[in-house]
């Protein structure tokens, strides 16, 4: 028997596979430990609707922040990650100087900048640097200014801009503070970071966790630039900035006193509160989001200690979710817009009170936590009638 015929033998007789040869499996590479890293990001985002913190005290969240920081600071890793960047975070890049041999020409305006365009890089074509999304992002140039290019079609929008700052300039038109996403709307000005942006276009919304919704913008600046900046970005950067907000017409209505604005001198009239019942009754404990949205002029740690015997907080134990400090509140018009509002999520139940009476307490709702907490700001600012709540998918929808 030669060797083959041996060897032939051996393997066929093997019945406990003692001979067989399992390959190794691959070592991860780089770019899938790069991955793995940058998924847990992701996770974090999806999960809490906003980058990890610096300042966080949780040590996970900390650590995820100083990964992040580090990626954004290395253009390959970037490049590497550009198709998991979900969240668009690696959003901007610095482009190669200018030849030691060449002399340095100098750029006054954005015209000069584009003039200068010699290689073309700033042209919208598929090649252009603009469509490079997944790119270190700077902290000191955000995207929503590192994004903005020349708008070819500006003189489409220019009557626009126009008629704003004369409305600033006569009175007619006011900044209205920004405060809740859902102001982003088609055809609605703001100003930030001293510049006014035109909302021409918003694209598809996609959902993401905790009901928080993205999508893509097409904005135009009263600078001649434009930008498809990520709707929440726009939201990011107007949080920043104190000066930044809505222009509204001034006589727009709100739900404050109209005759009685805020001043230094005021003090808080009362509180809107958010409450979540801690009743063992099962009818009541298998309710999920089941909140109480309440005003109160006293502090509402004691206007809610008796709870367990009063019919209107469900005669049991609440807790105090949120309450928002208010100035020269008008209480009816709050109660009205808040019961038009979240009617149709309204709880309906008799409670036996102490008086062995039935009783039908109101303002307790069946509204996701996240639904509430945005509908507030918009309640306060009078806002709150531009819009409608949709109790079959849960959501907050601008009214046509």
């Amino acid at each position: 028997m030669d060797l083959d015929e041996f060897l032939g033998f051996v393997s066929t007789t093997d019945e406990f596979g003692l001979l067989a040869v399992q390959a190794k499996p691959a070592a991860p590479s780089q770019t899938d430990y790069l991955i793995t890293q940058f998924n847990a990001i992701n996770d974090f985002i999806t999960a809490n609707g906003r980058e990890p913190d610096v300042e966080a005290n949780d040590v996970v969240e900390f650590q995820l922040n100083q990964r992040l920081s580090s990626l954004r600071k290395n253009p390959e890793h970037c490049i590497q990650l550009s198709k998991v960047d979900v969240h668009d975070l690696l959003s901007s890049i610095k482009l190669p100087k200018t030849s030691n041999n060449e002399e340095p020409k100098e750029l006054n305006s954005l015209d000069d900048i584009f003039l200068d365009d010699t290689m073309g890089i700033l042209d919208d074509d598929a090649e252009s640097i603009y469509v490079i999304k997944h790119v270190p992002q700077s902290r000191s140039s955000p995207e929503h200014v590192s994004r903005r290019k020349k708008c070819s079609d500006f003189e489409k929008f220019r009557s626009i801009f126009d008629k704003h700052h004369a409305g600033l300039k006569s009175g007619s038109l006011k900044r209205r503070k920004f405060q809740s996403e859902l102001q982003i709307q088609t055809g609605e000005v703001f100003v930030v970071d001293g510049v006014l942006v035109y909302i021409a276009n918003i694209g598809d919304k996609e959902k993401k966790g905790f009901g928080n919704v993205n999508a893509r913008l097409y904005c135009v600046f009263d600078n001649g630039t434009e930008s498809n900046m990520y709707l929440r970005s726009l939201a990011a950067a107007m949080w920043k900035d104190e000066a930044s907000g809505q222009i509204v017409e001034v006589n727009q209505s709100d739900i404050f006193d109209d005759n009685n604005p805020v001043t230094s001198d005021d003090e808080a009239s009362g509180h809107i509160y958010i409450l979540k019942s801690l009743s063992k009754d099962p009818k009541i404990d298998s309710i999920n989001d089941l909140y109480k949205i309440g005003y109160s002029t006293m502090p509402v740690e004691k206007r809610i200690a008796n709870a367990s015997t009063d019919p209107t907080y469900l005669m049991a134990p609440v807790h105090c979710v949120a309450s928002y400090e208010c100035f020269n509140l008008n209480v009816q018009k709050f109660e009205l817009l808040l019961h038009t509002f979240f009617g149709e999520a309204c709880l309906e139940i008799n409670i036996t009170g102490l008086d062995k009476k039935p009783h039908r307490p109101r303002e307790w709702f069946i509204v996701p936590l996240h639904i509430i907490e945005t509908a507030v700001p918009l309640l306060i600012n009078g806002e709150i009638i531009n819009y409608r709540y949709v109790v079959d998918t849960g959501e907050i929808v601008k009214k046509d």
